[in-house]
């Protein structure tokens, strides 16, 4: 969700919550944005956020 306009920028449906499920969010933001200015992302740093490919 983008913070400032409340948009749903991406979202994914999985039966389990993984490193696999962030990731595909996370891509599917970034390549469907035209972002202008420097993005900011935030996390609960819970253990799929803080997966090697995440970082």
């Amino acid at each position: 969700m983008d913070i400032f306009t409340r948009e749903i920028v991406a979202w994914q449906i999985s039966d389990r919550h993984d490193k696999t499920l962030v990731n595909a969010s996370l891509l599917d933001g970034l390549v469907n944005r035209d972002f202008q200015k420097p993005i900011y992302i935030h996390s609960d740093q819970g253990a799929e956020y803080c997966s090697q490919d995440y970082t």
